[in-house]
């Protein structure tokens, strides 16, 4: 399929600890977004700015909110996943089963969010340490 996709086509993964990916079933997601690093070189004494590409992509954190199971909060729940050197994750996105973008995290906050007479929620930050892949 070539697109357009809805929210239907999309597929998310992420590896549990023993490095397999694993389906998440994900209510939303701040969205994916893979930008230039660019620094200002703007000279003295013009109006406009001008910017120079500085040879870096970057992947801004990723937010998911996800309906809280034990299964899916022990991807989540790992504590050498947060913040230390060795301790990531692969995070897959897959658009339509064609399109897809990957990419090493480190787990930040994981708040649960119960809420009477709601289903009980968690909301998960991925913050993107390594190479980005787009395929």
């Amino acid at each position: 399929m070539a697109g357009p996709y809805n929210y239907s086509d999309v597929a998310f993964s992420f590896d549990d600890s023993v490095g397999a990916p694993q389906t998440i079933e994900v209510l939303s997601v701040n969205g994916i977004n893979v930008k230039p690093e660019v620094d200002d070189v703007t000279p003295n004494g013009v109006e406009y700015t001008a910017r120079l590409y500085a040879g870096l992509m970057t992947m801004d954190d990723v937010e998911l909110e996800i309906v809280y199971t034990e299964t899916v909060w022990a991807y989540f729940d790992d504590p050498g996943c947060r913040g230390t050197a060795s301790g990531t994750r692969t995070f897959t996105i897959t658009y339509g089963g064609a399109k897809s973008t990957s990419v090493e995290t480190i787990i930040g906050g994981t708040p649960r969010k119960p809420a009477k007479g709601k289903v009980t929620t968690f909301s998960a930050t991925l913050i993107p340490t390594g190479t980005i892949t787009e395929a």
